[in-house]
């Protein structure tokens, strides 16, 4: 003896579905944007500066996206090659120790949480309409 079932209205459900996946991928999308302009702005505030060639370097990365997700960079343009050393610190020619100045690894420690924040935000509203 079996059992008959239909389910209706299937394609609705699918099709609704689908819109949230575009929603959410358009909120990943800028919740990542605001998320690093913290980190950034943080950078540039906490970056040691005798000219603002350091702070001006500091850049953020188009979003990149994957099947497995998205993700974004907060980095420093290749101009400022002495921003490597001055964030892990370095030896100098004459053997003293230069030690390390840390803005970037600092600024993200700093903001992190107010980053996940504002991505939890962005997402919330373009889902929710919230």
């Amino acid at each position: 003896m079996g059992m008959k079932m239909e389910i209706s209205g299937m394609g609705q459900i699918l099709d609704a579905l689908r819109g949230q996946v575009d929603k959410y991928k358009r909120a990943e999308k800028t919740a990542l944007e605001r998320a690093a302009d913290v980190v950034a702005e943080e950078a540039r505030r906490l970056v040691p500066t005798r000219t603002e060639n350091l702070q001006e370097s500091i850049l953020i990365t188009k979003v990149r996206t994957a099947n497995d997700g998205a993700s974004i960079v907060v980095g420093v343009d290749r101009s400022a090659a002495y921003a490597v050393p001055l964030e892990y610190g370095h030896i100098n020619r004459d053997g003293s120790v230069t030690a390390p100045r840390s803005f970037m690894g600092a600024a993200y420690e700093a903001k992190k949480g107010e980053a996940y924040d504002v991505m939890r935000e962005t997402i919330k509203e373009a889902l929710t309409g919230r």
